[in-house]
């Protein structure tokens, strides 16, 4: 769905769940997730339950520590920034540029869900 979307925009994305359930991985385990997301070069991430507070203090982002929760992080110069957005398009407006190029190539995460 999130890539058939993508490439109505003109877009090219690769949209993949991590589902620490499936990888009997434990939310203790998201900050080697956020490391190796960030040496993939993915742009971001939706993080689900019970994620959503746990990320909060693996960002760079002193604002996100108010919001209490993030459901999008954006992986971007070197920084992770916590958004709590509504719907997806928001998320993917965040990592890329207002105008993008008819073929912009960026990767990004899908859920980090339990």
């Amino acid at each position: 769905m999130h890539e058939q979307e993508d490439r109505h925009l003109g877009l090219t994305y690769v949209y993949r769940r991590i589902d620490l359930q499936a990888l009997n991985l434990e939310p203790s385990a998201l900050p080697d997730l956020l490391v190796a997301a960030e040496r993939m070069g993915y742009a971001g991430l939706n993080i689900t339950y019970p994620c959503k507070q746990i990320v909060i203090p693996l960002l760079n982002d002193p604002d996100a520590r108010a919001l209490g929760a993030v459901n999008t992080v954006v992986l971007k110069d070197g920084k992770r920034i916590g958004y709590k957005l509504k719907h997806g398009l928001v998320g993917l407006r965040a990592c890329v540029p207002a105008r993008p190029p008819s073929r912009q190539n960026c990767r990004r995460a899908s859920r980090i869900a339990r």
